[in-house]
């Protein structure tokens, strides 16, 4: 049987697709686990409770790597565009 440990991780890779952003996850849903002042209800098992922390975990690390790869890609348009308008700019000077 698995660790909590190593089921958390395993379900935070199976999420990100990434042994890394597996890792960062986990360690974000320990840090959630110890804030958190709100344990498992009674009934359910501590491995149940702690691998719910993990996903709610991965759907944030889901949530902010997709609007962090949007700030990525305006910035990219951002910056051709003012490289074109540059060159125009350039262009039309050396005429």
């Amino acid at each position: 049987m698995l660790s909590f440990r190593d089921s958390a991780l395993l379900l935070a890779y199976r999420i990100s697709g990434n042994i890394a952003d597996a890792e960062d996850i986990l360690q974000n849903a320990y840090l959630k686990a110890v804030r958190t002042s709100a344990m498992p209800r009674h009934g359910t098992e501590l491995r149940t409770w702690f691998l719910q922390l993990t996903a709610s975990a991965a759907k944030d690390w889901c949530r902010s790597e997709h609007r962090r790869r949007e700030r990525e890609k305006t910035a990219a348009v951002e910056q051709r565009s003012k490289i074109l308008r540059l060159r125009r700019r350039i262009a039309s000077t050396t005429r």
